[in-house]
């Protein structure tokens, strides 16, 4: 079988641009622990995109070297694959056109529906969907709207970003309102702060079904009011599984197309998990996740769409797999 690994970052989708130092090395975690997995599970035939700024991976698997833009230049290879793995940034629409390309072009997509991903893209489009079904997220306006007091502060971020970009602390009314007045982009929001753990989940959904694969903590940091992802503690919070699985179940039911690696962010406190983001897509715990649950799990996937069935997965067993980035 033939698989064809798009990681955006650091497979050309930044050509002619800066390369941020945190991403290219999350991009590339997350490309190399793929394509190990996929070796060991016994996959020789892979085909990877790479920036040609950026070393090669592993001079066994054929890349293509990308120098100008990565949709045009795809348009140059043969990109039919038996399996197709995506990973790229829900910010600008990225991930969504870029899904419906390659859906295009895969015998078997390993990720999310178009749709599934242009929702949770959105955080706005995300708090009302989830707020409809009844499900408890952070509160989230459009940066014009009037905004209620929150006492603890306000955080403000792009409606489709990713980890942490541009996500600012507010202290007080009056500092969000003069922000409000400077902000030109159009697609900010505004979140209360809250103080609590940040934690998130890695699930495998296939087939409106879903296995918990990771109950993960966040490590964050707040440094002159800009926070900061530093990396994940692979299932060091498995005192919350059985909770995580009953969310992931009333996520997946309200959010019909999820499937192949989800990550969702949440916020506990005060006896509540909220949700922050879902991710419709491979997140950074993936890294760490085959050596906590003793399981490839790139080999899992591959198996769930082969078997066109989702096994049972345990994590009485795990152990914590920290990953700093």
């Amino acid at each position: 079988m033939h698989h064809f690994l798009i990681e955006f970052i650091t497979g050309g989708g930044m050509a002619n641009q800066g390369l941020p130092y945190a991403l290219k090395k999350e991009g590339d975690l997350m490309l190399r622990t793929l394509i190990n997995e996929l070796v060991d599970a016994g996959n020789h035939e892979i085909s990877i995109v790479r920036d040609e700024r950026l070393k090669l991976v592993n001079e066994n698997i054929t890349q293509f070297i990308i120098n100008n833009s990565l949709v045009q230049e795809l348009k140059n290879y043969e990109i039919n694959s038996d399996f197709i793995w995506l990973i790229a940034p829900e910010t600008d629409d990225c991930l969504a056109s870029l899904t419906e390309l390659f859906k295009e072009h895969g015998r078997i997509f390993t990720g999310c529906s178009v749709e599934a991903v242009k929702l949770t893209a959105s955080k706005i489009s995300c708090f009302r969907h989830l707020t409809k079904k009844n499900i408890n997220t952070i509160e989230t306006y459009n940066l014009n709207e009037e905004t209620p007091i929150f006492a603890q502060g306000y955080v403000i971020k792009p409606d489709d970003g990713v980890g942490g970009e541009d996500c600012t602390y507010i202290e007080t009314k009056n500092q969000l309102q003069q922000i409000k007045q400077d902000k030109t982009a159009t697609n900010y929001v505004v979140q209360p702060y809250i103080s609590g753990e940040s934690l998130s989940m890695s699930l495998l959904v296939y087939k409106n079904d879903v296995r918990l694969l990771g109950c993960n903590r966040q490590l964050i940091s707040l440094i002159d009011n800009k926070f900061k992802f530093e990396g994940v503690g692979v299932n060091e919070c498995l005192e919350y599984q059985n909770e995580f699985l009953a969310i992931a179940k009333l996520i997946v039911e309200a959010i019909p197309g999820l499937s192949g690696f989800v990550g969702i962010d949440l916020i506990y406190t005060d006896n509540i998990f909220y949700i922050v983001d879902i991710n419709p897509r491979f997140t950074t715990a993936y890294v760490g996740l085959s050596k906590s649950i003793g399981v490839n799990v790139a080999e899992f996937i591959v198996n769930v769409f082969l078997e066109d069935m989702l096994p049972e997965i345990q994590l009485s067993s795990a152990i914590p797999v920290r990953i700093q980035v």
